[in-house]
């Protein structure tokens, strides 16, 4: 009898502690364990991009954000590839410099702790992700944080907080460089990702052949030029420092500093404009300016050197009258076009 009521307890006990586990079970929040199972798979889909960078679909926006909460954050980055080719908006510059940031957290994250507590994922401006800018109110292409502690709900619209989002009109640059984006997301993630640095051409492995090759070749041209006949020649001398006064009295240095234009274009009769009045000066104004004082250089070398060296007294004398009236003519075009750009007349004394 004693062995029957023992054996009856020993069974109760089981039972009691078998429903208790399961009570347990029960109350255990199945969200955990699906949180678990997304931030895995989003942790594959990060391995297995170029650059650290989840590309995602309507679909899968809705299934790695819904819910009360999450075990991860997502940056997301929202692009338009039809846009990219557009200059002021920066776009393909600033996908490269978003793929460069999370590239460097996968590679500095990846097997520590940290791994599957944040992910850097994209959505591109489609017809089948048009639902997800419609939620998000995205008036405009900009980066954003969800946090973790976001509840959201499929179908539903998502109230982002200004301080969560990047936006590239904040800034008074062009545009956001790239640690200015881990500068963001060290902010409002607390991860901190380090200093990232740009590829540049320096670094790549075929670099040191090319610049060798290159530094070859200009000591080889360099050599082959400064021993060739036409160096002997004093005409080439000569055309060279014609030209390097030419283009100095031009004004081509300031051309070149300055950005300014060869021509403009008239607002009233659309007609392209080569001389501007007042004080500035196009670039065709300068150089045809500058012609003029070399035609006077010219004229009067004309005059000094070329025509003593004939043999007749007449040939002497047209090509003297020949230099002067050029460069009578010059200065007569140089003191107009000054007349036509100041107002002030000049006086002539005989």
């Amino acid at each position: 009898m004693f062995r029957t009521m023992r054996l009856c307890g020993f069974v109760v006990s089981i039972l009691l502690a078998c429903g208790l586990v399961g009570l347990c079970h029960a109350k255990m929040p199945v969200s955990d364990k699906t949180t678990d199972e997304r931030a895995f798979e989003l942790s594959k889909l990060q391995q297995s991009s170029t650059d650290g960078v989840i590309e995602l679909s309507s679909a899968q926006f809705d299934k790695y954000t819904s819910g009360r909460r999450r075990s991860y954050q997502l940056v997301v980055f929202l692009n338009a590839r039809h846009l990219q080719d557009k200059p002021q908006l920066h776009l393909r510059e600033l996908r490269e410099d978003y793929g460069l940031m999370a590239k460097a957290h996968r590679d500095r994250f990846k097997g520590s702790e940290s791994e599957g507590k944040l992910f850097f994922t994209e959505i591109n401006f489609e017809k089948s992700t048009q639902e997800v800018f419609r939620r998000l109110n995205a008036q405009s292409l900009f980066i954003f944080r969800l946090p973790a502690t976001l509840s959201i709900t499929p179908g539903e619209n998502i109230k982002l907080k200004d301080q969560d989002m990047l936006k590239p009109e904040t800034f008074t640059k062009a545009s956001v460089e790239v640690n200015d984006m881990v500068s963001f997301v060290r902010e409002k993630t607390g991860v901190d990702i380090g200093k990232v640095d740009k590829p540049t051409i320096f670094q790549a492995w075929w670099f040191p052949f090319v610049a060798l090759s290159f530094l070859s070749s200009i000591l080889y041209i360099a050599y082959k030029v400064v021993y060739a006949d036409f160096m002997k020649n004093m005409v080439f001398y000569a055309l060279a420092t014609l030209f390097v006064y030419w283009f100095s009295v031009s004004g081509g240095m300031h051309n070149i500093i300055r950005g300014m234009p060869m021509v403009t274009i008239d607002p009233n009769s659309k007609a392209p404009r080569y001389f501007m009045p007042g004080q500035g000066q196009l670039g065709t104004e300068g150089f045809v300016m500058g012609s003029l004082y070399t035609s006077v250089g010219l004229a009067f070398a004309l005059v000094v050197y070329i025509a003593p060296k004939a043999k007749s007294a007449s040939t002497q004398r047209i090509i003297a009258y020949f230099g002067l009236f050029t460069a009578f003519i010059c200065v007569q075009q140089v003191i107009g076009v000054y007349t036509w750009k100041t107002g002030y007349h000049w006086r002539k004394y005989i």
